[in-house]
């Protein structure tokens, strides 16, 4: 191996590494900002922000000089929306959940038996809300929207995933609880991952009953309670049902961008 590559490959991830400072919270930013993001120096920031500029993934503007991500981006991300048919048959069922929730929403992706990404967020209206924006990333057997896959996963992509539970001991007890989220059809979750969020994730199943994909509703505990809670988890159920409708009629292998678990 030349000592070019590993130079380039280098200079690929600190370029991933500016692009994935931006997020729905963070739209615009200054040089000092992805400084702090990314623990590059000025001179090597400025050069990839010139190449990625060139490249039309970055847009820059004002004085100084602010930084927001360029049409390259919009490309990709359409790209990447027409693969998964998933996507783009939840987002007018999860703006109908927003609408009837006022709770931030989301549509989960399962990337593997071990881990589940955001595909798309709709942030509350309430003042007091919970959001983490889209692309953040979780282990699967943490959380409601992770569990209401891995509750339909096949057994030996579950016993992957619950290897993964410290301490050992707690492997039964998800065991239990997975098979508890069977028999509901969702997950409801108190401050799991983070303290005074209430979660709801409801599966999105393939022909084979396989979880793919999950609906969720996030909000704080204080609201989320009593006669709110229960028509939460209700419109989550019913969204994620009607998507699996209207993708019925397409090949579980293009459901979700990735083969159909085995």
């Amino acid at each position: 191996m030349s000592s070019v590559e590993p130079k380039s490959v280098r200079a690929v991830e600190r370029a991933i590494d500016v692009l994935t400072s931006f997020d729905a919270d963070h739209t615009v930013l200054e040089i000092g900002d992805l400084q702090r993001a990314t623990g590059l120096t000025r001179p090597t920031l400025y050069r990839l922000l010139q190449a990625l500029e060139t490249k039309g993934f970055i847009h820059s503007h004002g004085t100084p000089k602010r930084f927001e991500l360029g049409p390259a981006v919009h490309r990709l991300a359409h790209a990447w929306d027409r693969s998964f048919p998933v996507v783009s048959v939840s987002k007018p069922l999860l703006e109908d959940l927003w609408a009837s929730t006022r709770e931030t929403v989301a549509l989960m992706l399962a990337v593997s038996p071990l881990e589940r990404t955001c595909a798309i967020e709709l942030k509350s209206p309430h003042p007091i809300s919970f959001s983490r924006g889209t692309g953040y990333s979780d282990p699967m057997h943490r959380g409601a929207s992770g569990k209401a896959m891995l509750a339909f996963l096949p057994e030996a992509d579950q016993e992957r995933a619950l290897a993964r539970v410290e301490p050992a001991r707690g492997r039964d007890e998800m065991a239990t609880e997975l098979a508890a989220i069977r028999k509901a059809g969702y997950a409801l979750t108190f401050a799991e991952l983070v303290d005074g969020v209430c979660a709801i994730g409801a599966p999105v199943l393939d022909a084979d009953g396989y979880a793919h994909a999950s609906i969720c509703v996030f909000g704080p505990q204080q609201r989320m309670q009593g006669r709110h809670l229960k028509d939460c988890i209700r419109l989550a159920v019913q969204a994620a049902r009607l998507v699996c409708e209207r993708l019925s009629a397409k090949p579980p292998e293009s459901v979700s961008g990735r083969a159909r678990p085995r």
